[in-house]
């Protein structure tokens, strides 16, 4: 229990899924941003920060909002 306390108060609520939401799949997909230049051991992260944006706001549906997202997401990880 204190372990799953630490990993909550380090990565924050949103490392818990809610069973109650369905998960949307992206329409981006890894080849999507490996053809846009991300590198392979980034698309992993990107992937993960794009899916919480999705599920945090719907509207992201766009896949060119998306694209820019990723890009994004990309530059500001090491």
């Amino acid at each position: 229990m204190r372990i799953m306390k630490k990993v909550i108060a380090r990565f924050g609520m949103s490392a818990l899924k809610d069973p109650s939401k369905p998960v949307r799949k992206l329409p981006v997909s890894r080849l999507d941003l490996a053809r846009m230049g991300i590198p392979a051991r980034k698309i992993p992260r990107v992937m993960l920060e794009l899916q919480r944006a999705s599920d945090a706001d719907p509207s992201l549906e766009d896949r060119v909002t998306l694209l820019h997202l990723a890009r994004a997401f990309a530059a500001m990880l090491i």
